[in-house]
């Protein structure tokens, strides 16, 4: 009891005297870059790779949870994958 209430009255002092304590610091941020007011958030603009890197992200996940039929030859199922990556919507 008397540990927990020695920490509770000198929590500043022991703060304080940490050299790795948290402080508040302000950091002006490079031109394009922003925090939509959320100190936890940096953002910055999305570049033609993002974008890319996106929708082959999904066309590859689409393509790889596509569902083959009991006895369906190897064959058929790589012809399944391929019109699923040149067409997203052939397996609906």
């Amino acid at each position: 009891m008397f540990f927990l209430l020695s920490i509770l009255l000198f929590r500043n002092i022991i703060a304080s005297a940490h050299p790795l304590s948290l402080r508040n610091v302000t950091l002006v941020l490079p031109e394009g870059l922003s925090t939509h007011g959320d100190p936890h958030l940096l953002c910055r603009p999305s570049r033609l790779s993002d974008v890319a890197s996106f929708f082959l992200g999904n066309y590859v996940a689409h393509a790889a949870t596509l569902k083959s039929l009991p006895g369906q030859p190897i064959f058929q199922s790589l012809l399944d994958l391929q019109f699923a990556l040149l067409f997203p919507s052939s397996e609906l």
